[in-house]
């Protein structure tokens, strides 16, 4: 089964790169970007739009493993502060029934 997964992932791939590299074969016409302060170099549309695509898709991972950090974080502090709340139950407990 795992080989399956890894195989329609390889074929995925190799599907998405051979589009990304016919769009940047076809779109190929020069293209500069001018910005307030710089100006780019020419660089061809298809590679521009491609760059772009990868460079919006880093930050949505950036961002969003920094969510993902920030939950896993809460969710070892609870946990620490479950086990001491447990600790304490149970002393509190051998304490009430040493005391009978």
């Amino acid at each position: 089964m795992v080989w399956i997964v890894r195989l329609a992932a390889l074929l995925l791939f190799v599907f998405v790169f051979t589009f990304g590299v016919l769009f940047c074969v076809r779109n190929a016409q020069p293209l500069s970007l001018d910005f307030v302060v710089a100006k780019t170099p020419e660089i061809g549309s298809g590679l521009l739009v491609l760059g772009t695509f990868l460079f919006g898709g880093l930050c949505g991972l950036v961002m969003s493993s920094a969510a993902t950090l920030r939950a896993k974080f809460r969710v070892a502090v609870s946990g620490r502060r479950l086990l001491r709340t447990e600790a304490e139950l149970a002393r509190l407990k051998n304490h009430t029934t040493s005391e009978i």
